[in-house]
C-alpha cells in the first residue's frame, strides 16, 4: 500500500488505523497460505477463546474443567440459549464495543466485542475491498440502513471521498440525494444492503456503475443478474452477519471464501453432524471475540460447503452454494420442498415481474405471488412461475397472484423472497 492509500486509510479509520493496517498486512500475507499454515493459526486462537470463555460462567459450566480438544465438541449455541444467558455470556474484564441483531427473528440480541475483534473485523471488509479492485481513495457510495452519522463523521467521509446515504429513503428528497450522488459525484462502487441497491433499478437517468458490493442480506441469483445488467457492473458479494460480523468475501472466481483464520465456520445435517458437499445449517465460531464467545453458533441460514482446491489460489474452505435461511422454502405435498435459491435460479430470466415475494401460510400450504410488475408480458411470466411451482410442490397447491406497488421489507429494510404465515 503505497503512501496516498495509507493516507486515506488513515483519514477512514482515525482512532484505530494503526490496528487495522496491522491486521490488513497480515491478512494479506496469510491470504494464500496453505492449509496447514492456516490450521496452525487457527489452534493457537482456539486455545486462546478456550481461555476466555472459561472466564464466562456460561461456558465455565460447558467446559467445566474438561480438555476439550476441538470445537465440534462443544454443543451448538442457540439465540434462545443466548437470550436465556445474556449475563452469563460474557467477560465484564475486557474492553468492549456493542452491536445488535436485526431482530427478525426474536428480540433482538445485544453482542459485545473486544476491540481487538471489531479492528479485524474491519481489516477483513478492506481486504475484501482490495480484491474487488478498490483502495481505500476509490470513490465508494454506501447505503446504509436506518444509518446516523455525526456531521464529523460526513466531514471525515467526505475527506476520504466516500459518501453515506439511506439505502431506503423515505421521501422524495432522500430519493434525489441518492440519484444526484451517483450522476454527480459518479462513485466507482455502491456498496450496501441488496434490497436497497436493487431499489435504484426503478429509476430512470441513473449512470452506470462498475462495482456494485452486497451485504447484510442473501444475494439471490436473479438479484445478481438484476443488478450486472442494470448498472452494467461488476456484482460481489461480502458475507458476514451482525453477530460475528466478517465470515467469507467473493473471489474474482466468484466464490465466497471463508475467512478462516477468524472464523470456524461448519454445516451441520440434521444428525447434528458436521459435513461438507451436502445442505446443512451454518454453525460459525468467532475465533477472535474474548469478550462473548460465539462458540458453534447457529446463524439460521442454510449453505453447501466444499473443502475442493480453487482456480483463484486460495486453500481455504468456500461457500458452494448459499440457500438462505433455515425457513426460506416453500412446502408442498408429500414433503416436497423448493428452496429460495431454486426460486431465485428460476426467475433470473424473467423480465416483466418486477418484485417478487412468496407469502406460504404453514397450516394450508397456500402460497400467494406478490410482485410489482404490469402489463401482457408479467401475465405470461407469472403464469410460467405458477407451472414451475404446481410442477415442483404438486398439482393440487393453491396459488394466488397479488399485486403490490411495491413488495414490503422487514424493520431492518431487507426484503424477503419467500415469507412463512400462520
Amino acid at each position: 500500500m503505497n503512501l496516498k492509500e495509507k493516507f486515506f486509510l488513515k483519514i477512514l479509520t482515525k482512532n484505530d488505523y494503526s490496528d487495522i493496517y496491522k491486521h490488513l498486512i497480515a491478512i494479506k500475507d496469510l491470504e494464500f497460505s496453505s492449509k496447514d499454515k492456516i490450521a496452525e493459526i487457527r489452534k493457537e486462537k482456539f486455545k486462546k477463546l478456550l481461555e476466555a470463555a472459561n472466564k464466562t460462567r456460561y461456558w465455565q459450566q460447558i467446559i467445566n474443567g474438561t480438555q476439550t480438544q476441538s470445537i465440534e465438541e462443544f454443543p451448538v449455541l442457540t439465540k434462545a440459549e443466548i437470550r436465556a444467558n445474556e449475563d452469563e455470556l460474557w467477560n465484564r474484564e475486557t474492553t468492549y464495543v456493542t452491536a445488535t441483531t436485526g431482530g427478525t427473528t426474536g428480540k433482538p440480541l445485544v453482542i459485545r466485542r473486544n476491540t481487538e475483534c471489531q479492528t479485524l473485523i474491519k481489516a477483513w471488509l478492506w481486504n475484501a475491498r482490495f480484491n474487488y479492485g478498490l483502495k481505500p481513495s476509490s470513490k465508494i457510495l454506501f447505503l446504509n440502513a436506518f444509518s446516523k452519522i455525526s456531521l464529523k463523521g460526513r466531514v471525515k467521509m467526505r475527506l476520504g471521498r466516500k459518501r453515506i446515504l439511506e439505502a431506503f429513503p423515505s421521501n422524495n428528497a432522500e430519493i434525489s440525494k441518492i440519484t444526484s450522488a451517483i450522476n454527480h459525484y459518479r462513485p466507482e462502487a455502491i456498496e450496501g444492503y441488496v434490497s436497497g441497491i436493487l431499489s435504484l433499478t426503478k429509476r430512470e437517468k441513473i449512470r452506470q456503475i462498475p462495482l456494485i458490493i452486497t451485504t447484510g442480506e442473501m444475494l439471490f441469483d436473479h438479484q445478481r443478474s438484476q443488478l450486472e445488467t442494470f448498472f452494467n457492473a461488476k456484482v460481489r458479494s461480502y458475507y458476514g452477519s451482525n453477530e460475528i460480523g466478517s465470515i467469507a468475501f467473493e473471489c474474482e472466481k466468484g466464490y465466497l471464501h471463508i475467512n478462516e483464520t477468524h472464523v470456524h465456520v461448519e454445516t451441520i445435517n440434521d444428525k447434528g453432524e458436521a459435513v461438507l458437499e451436502e445442505e446443512g445449517k451454518v454453525v460459525v465460531t468467532d475465533l477472535d471475540n474474548y469478550t462473548m464467545p460465539f462458540i458453534r453458533y447457529e446463524l439460521g441460514d442454510r449453505a453447501i460447503l466444499t473443502a475442493e482446491p480453487c482456480d483463484c489460489g486460495r486453500q481455504t474452505i468456500r461457500v458452494k452454494k448459499l440457500l438462505g435461511r433455515n425457513h426460506e422454502f416453500l412446502s408442498g405435498i408429500e414433503g416436497r420442498q423448493v428452496q429460495a435459491t431454486q426460486l431465485s435460479g428460476f426467475l433470473k430470466d424473467l423480465k416483466s415481474t418486477g418484485e417478487l415475494q412468496f407469502v406460504q401460510k404453514i397450516k394450508t400450504q397456500e402460497i400467494t405471488i406478490n410482485y410489482t410488475g404490469q402489463g401482457d408480458k408479467c401475465t405470461e411470466e407469472l403464469r410460467f412461475v405458477q407451472e414451475y411451482l404446481q410442477n415442483a410442490l404438486g398439482a393440487t397447491i393453491n396459488i394466488q397472484l397479488h399485486h403490490q406497488p411495491e413488495i414490503e421489507k422487514t424493520s431492518r429494510g431487507k426484503q424477503q423472497l419467500v415469507v412463512k404465515i400462520q
